[in-house]
C-alpha cells in the first residue's frame, strides 16, 4: 500500500554534481533529506515528496549558525532562510510497479544562501523506480448493470437500470437513447466525480473498463420494405381489400354489379430518413375493378337502356405495418381503408330527374393512380411498386 525512499538509497545522478557553496564549511547532502513515498495501488499509485528541512537543520546545527540548545524561535528563523530548497518529481500519479520517477531540485536565492551560511549543498537531479505498490482488487462495472429496449423501431428507446451496481456513486449514460433500430450499437460509459479510477481506488477497487457496448435487439420494427412483410400478412390485407371494395360495390343501384376484380399489384411508401412523421409506412392494395351495369344510358342516349361494362382502378390503404420479434407482422386490419377519390363515368349514366354520370371510388387509369398515392410523396418517403396492368 505504502512505499517510503530516502533518497541516500538507489540515487542515480544525471549529471555531474552541482554545488552550492559558502565560504568553506561542510558539505551537506540535500537528497539526505528528501523522502519519497507511494502510496495507492499499482497503475494508479501516487508519489509523493517530503525535504526534510529539520533534520537538515538538526544533523548540522553549527553549519546554520545553531549553538548549544537553541529557541524555536532561532530554528524558525533558518527554516525560514532555507524554505527556497524544493523542487518536483516529474510524474506523481497513475503510477504502477516499475514505473520511474525523477526528482529535479530547484533552489531560490542560491547567492544569499552562500553568503548567509558556510555550507556547501551538494545536489543532483536522481531517479526511482516505483515498487511496492499492492494490487488492487479489479470489477466490472457493467456486471449489475442492465440495458433494455423498448418501442418501435426505428423509434426505439434504451434504458439503463443501474440499481445493482457495485460501487455508489457510479453514474452510466449512453451515446445515445432514442431514434433506435435493431442492430444499431449503443456505447454506455461509467462515470464518477472525477476521475473513474480514482474514484473507484477509494473502495480498494479497480474498473476492468470504463465503457461496454450494447447491440440493439428485440425491438418489433415497422416494415421498411415490401420484402419484409410476411406473405401470410399480405393474404389477410388482400382478404380484407376485396372484402372492403365488394361491400362497396353493394351499396350500388339496382342492376349494377361488380363483376370482376383483379389484384394488380401493391405500391409500398417507407419513410426516408430524416423526416419525422406518425405514418411510418404505408401499403397500397391496388385492383383493377369491372362494373356491370344493367341499366345503363349513354350521354348521348337518355333513353334507351343497355348493359355496359366499365373499368376502374381502385385501392385499401393500410399503414404502421409492424414486424415483430418472432418473425410475424402486426396491422390493424379493420383500420384497412378504401380510397376517398371518385370520379364520374364519361361513358355512362342513368335517368333521374335528368340525366347522371355513374361514379366510382377510385380513379380512371393507373397513371392517376400513382401520381395521387407515390409522385406526390416521394419527397419525404421511398416507395416499392409492384403494380402491373
Amino acid at each position: 500500500m505504502k512505499k517510503t525512499h530516502s533518497l541516500l538509497m538507489g540515487v542515480l545522478v544525471l549529471g555531474a554534481a552541482m554545488l552550492l557553496s559558502g565560504c568553506g564549511g561542510k558539505s551537506v547532502k540535500l537528497e539526505d533529506y528528501l523522502i519519497v513515498d507511494y502510496i495507492g495501488y499499482d497503475t494508479v499509485g501516487t508519489a509523493h515528496a517530503q525535504f526534510d528541512v529539520e533534520k537538515m537543520i538538526a544533523d548540522n546545527p553549527e553549519a546554520f549558525g545553531i549553538k548549544g540548545e537553541a529557541s524555536e524561535l532561532e530554528i524558525a528563523s533558518v527554516e525560514i532562510a532555507l524554505d527556497g530548497i524544493g523542487g518536483s518529481l516529474d510524474k506523481s500519479k497513475e503510477l504502477s510497479n516499475g514505473d520511474t520517477v525523477t526528482w529535479s531540485w530547484k533552489i531560490k536565492n542560491e547567492e544569499k544562501l552562500s553568503e548567509k551560511f558556510p555550507v556547501k549543498f551538494i545536489y543532483s537531479d536522481v531517479k526511482y523506480t516505483v515498487d511496492g505498490l499492492d494490487e488492487a482488487e479489479t470489477f466490472d462495472p457493467f456486471a449489475g448493470i442492465t440495458v433494455t429496449f423498448d418501442g418501435v423501431a426505428p423509434n426505439g428507446r434504451a434504458n439503463i437500470d443501474a440499481s445493482n451496481k457495485e460501487i455508489s456513486g457510479l453514474r452510466y449514460t449512453a451515446d445515445k437513447t432514442q431514434g433506435l433500430k435493431n442492430g444499431d450499437i449503443v456505447t454506455v460509459k461509467a462515470e464518477a466525480s472525477g476521475d473513474l479510477n480514482e474514484y473507484c481506488i477509494k473502495y480498494g477497487k479497480l474498473p476492468t473498463r470504463a465503457e461496454a457496448e450494447y447491440t440493439v435487439e428485440g425491438l418489433s420494427a415497422y416494415a421498411m420494405k415490401l420484402d419484409e412483410i410476411p406473405d401470410d400478412m399480405k393474404t389477410k390485407m388482400l382478404s380484407q381489400s376485396e372484402d372492403i371494395i365488394r361491400a362497396y360495390a353493394a351499396g350500388w343501384i339496382e342492376d349494377n354489379t361488380l363483376k370482376e376484380l383483379t389484384h394488380l399489384g401493391y405500391y409500398f411508401l417507407s419513410v426516408k430518413d430524416g423526416f419525422s412523421s406518425r405514418t411510418t409506412n404505408q401499403l397500397f392494395c391496388v385492383y383493377k375493378g369491372t362494373a356491370r351495369l344493367g341499366n345503363a344510358v349513354t350521354p348521348e342516349d337518355h333513353k334507351t337502356e343497355i348493359v355496359g361494362e366499365e373499368a376502374f382502378y381502385t385501392y385499401v390503404y393500410f399503414d404502421n405495418i409492424m414486424l415483430l420479434p418472432d418473425g410475424n407482422a402486426s396491422v390493424d386490419l379493420s383500420a384497412g381503408q378504401m380510397t376517398g377519390n371518385s370520379f364520374k363515368s364519361s361513358k355512362y349514366g342513368y335517368m333521374n330527374w335528368g340525366y347522371n354520370s355513374y361514379s366510382y371510388k377510385g380513379f380512371p387509369d393507373l397513371d392517376t393512380m400513382f401520381n395521387k398515392c407515390v409522385t406526390a410523396q416521394v419527397s419525404n418517403y421511398n416507395y416499392d411498386n409492384t403494380v402491373s396492368g
